[in-house]
């Protein structure tokens, strides 16, 4: 059962692994393997967001010290790629993160 009032986020893992080449051959291989994520966001048939409606400016943040503390109160996944003043003043050490 997943929550009526609120997006549910999944991760599908995948990983393709080439067969092993046939040993009785003398020319060279070059074998990938790849990996891949794909996320899904799931959101209820109840759950729409208006037009206009801005989530982001929900978000809040507080500072303790030289450590920033983000909290999300609405029924959605937020990704935050920058965060800074402008974007010459990234903040050290920031990377993207969802909330």
């Amino acid at each position: 059962q997943l929550p009526g009032d609120r997006e549910t986020l999944f991760f599908y893992n995948m990983r393709e692994i080439p067969p092993a080449p046939d040993k009785s051959s003398d020319h060279a291989i070059l074998q990938v393997a790849i990996q891949s994520r794909i996320i899904l966001f799931w959101g209820p048939g109840a759950l729409r967001m208006k037009a206009g409606e801005k989530v982001e400016l929900q978000l809040q943040v507080s500072q303790q010290g030289n450590q920033l503390t983000l909290k999300n109160p609405t029924a959605y996944y937020l990704t935050i790629a920058y965060l800074g003043r402008n974007e010459k003043g990234v903040l050290p050490g920031f990377k993207t993160v969802m909330v």
